[in-house]
C-alpha cells in the first residue's frame, strides 16, 4: 500500500522561502550559465568553431533546458505550487488561485521534463569525454556498458513521465484523479528517475576513480581533481536529498527544487569545469605558477615522469597504453607548461599540436 501523501500547503509567494528561493535559483542559474560561457570560449579558443566537437554542442542543449528548469521552478513559486492539494486544500481555492495552482501544476511537468534532458546531457558529455580518453585503455569496455545504462536510464525515465499519468492533462487537473495519485504525487516517476540518476552518477564515479588513483600526479593537481570529484559526490547527494523531500512522506515540501537547481548547476560545474582550465589560465597566470610548483624533474632514466618545466608526472609505462590519458608524461617537444595534464583533459586528446604559454 502506498505511504499516505501530506502535501505543503499552497506556497506564499511573499514568504521568506520564495524570496530565498528566487534569489539561489537566479544565482546558481548565473553561476552555470556563467562557465558554459567560459567553457564555450576556451573550447573556440583551442579547436576552432569548425573542431568544435559533439559534447560542445550538447552543452548548448543543456544550457537550453537548464534555463528552462530555472524559469519552470521560478514560476511554480509564483503560481503558488502544483496540484499536490488535500481535500481541505482544494474547498479552499478561489477561482483565481484555481488557475494558478493549474499554470503552476503544468510547470511541475514542464521542469521534471528540463531536469531530465539537462542531466542527462551533461551525462552524455561526460561519456563522450571518457570515451576520448579511454581509448584503449582497460577502462574503455566499462564506458560502453555505461553509455548504454545512460541512453536505457534516459528513456526510461522519460517514458515513465509520459506514460504513468495518462492522459496527460491529469498532471495538471484539479481535483487530481484519485484513482491516478501519480499525476499529482509523480512518485512511481521519482522512483525511477532516482535510481537512473542515482546509479549512472555512481557508475561514472567508480570508473574515473580507480584510473585516477593509478595516476602519479603532482600533488596540486591532484587537489583540483579531487575537488571534481567531490562535486561528483555532491550531485549524488544532492539526488538523494532530492527524492527524499519528493518521495519521504513526513518530508514532502517543495524544498526538493532547491535541490533540483543545486544538483542541476553541480553537474553543469563538474562537466565544463574542466574544459575551460587554458582560458582561466591565461587570465590568470598564478593558476599555472601554482600548478606547476610541485612538479618533480624527470629523472636521467626518464621513468619518473614530468620535465624540467613542471611537467606532470604520468601513469606508469606498466599500466597500458598511457599515450591516451589526459594525464600522459610530456614528450619531447610539448611545452614546458605546469598546466599541460589539464589541458589534455580538457581537449580529450592523445596529443595537442600546440600549448599557448601564459
Amino acid at each position: 500500500m502506498s505511504p499516505t501523501f501530506v502535501p505543503e500547503a499552497g506556497l506564499d509567494t511573499s514568504s521568506a522561502y520564495a524570496r530565498d528561493f528566487q534569489r539561489e535559483s537566479w544565482g546558481l542559474y548565473g553561476a552555470g550559465i556563467a562557465v558554459i560561457v567560459l567553457r564555450s570560449i576556451a573550447r573556440i579558443r583551442r579547436m576552432g568553431i569548425r573542431g568544435l566537437q559533439l559534447d560542445d554542442y550538447m552543452v548548448v542543449v543543456a544550457a537550453v533546458f537548464y534555463t528552462l528548469l530555472c524559469v519552470a521552478l521560478n514560476e511554480i513559486i509564483l503560481m503558488g505550487g502544483s496540484n499536490l492539494l488535500t481535500p481541505d486544500d482544494i474547498k479552499k481555492l478561489t477561482p483565481e488561485t484555481r488557475q494558478k495552482r493549474i499554470q503552476g501544476a503544468k510547470w511541475v511537468f514542464v521542469a521534471e521534463h528540463a531536469m531530465i534532458v539537462t542531466t542527462w546531457t551533461l551525462k552524455g558529455c561526460m561519456i563522450v569525454l571518457y570515451r576520448r580518453i579511454m581509448e584503449g585503455l582497460s577502462q574503455e569496455r566499462l564506458v560502453l556498458y555505461l553509455t548504454v545504462w545512460l541512453v536505457l536510464g534516459f528513456f526510461g525515465t522519460e517514458m515513465a513521465l509520459f506514460l504513468l499519468c495518462r492522459p496527460l492533462h491529469l498532471y495538471w487537473a484539479i481535483p487530481p484523479p484519485i484513482d491516478q495519485p501519480q499525476c499529482s504525487s509523480y512518485q512511481a516517476y521519482g522512483i525511477i528517475q532516482g535510481i537512473f540518476a542515482i546509479s549512472s552518477d555512481l557508475l561514472m564515479l567508480a570508473i574515473a576513480i580507480p584510473l585516477f588513483m593509478t595516476l602519479r600526479l603532482p600533488r596540486k593537481q591532484k587537489m583540483i581533481l579531487l575537488f571534481v570529484f567531490g562535486m561528483g559526490i555532491f550531485i549524488v547527494i544532492a539526488a538523494i536529498l532530492t527524492k527524499m523531500y519528493c518521495l519521504v512522506p513526513w518530508l514532502i515540501s517543495y524544498v526538493y527544487m532547491n535541490w533540483y537547481m543545486r544538483e542541476a548547476t553541480v553537474s553543469i560545474l563538474v562537466t565544463c569545469l574542466p574544459m575551460t582550465w587554458s582560458l582561466l589560465r591565461d587570465l590568470f597566470p598564478m593558476l599555472a605558477r601554482w600548478v606547476a610548483s610541485t612538479a618533480t624533474p624527470i629523472s636521467s632514466g626518464g621513468t619518473s615522469g614530468g620535465t624540467s618545466g613542471g611537467g606532470p608526472l604520468s601513469q606508469s609505462a606498466s599500466s597500458g597504453p598511457s599515450w591516451w590519458s589526459p594525464f600522459r608524461q610530456q614528450s619531447k617537444g610539448d611545452a614546458p607548461d605546469g598546466g599541460i595534464d589539464l589541458e589534455r583533459w580538457e581537449s580529450g586528446l592523445p596529443r595537442l599540436p600546440s600549448v599557448d604559454k601564459p
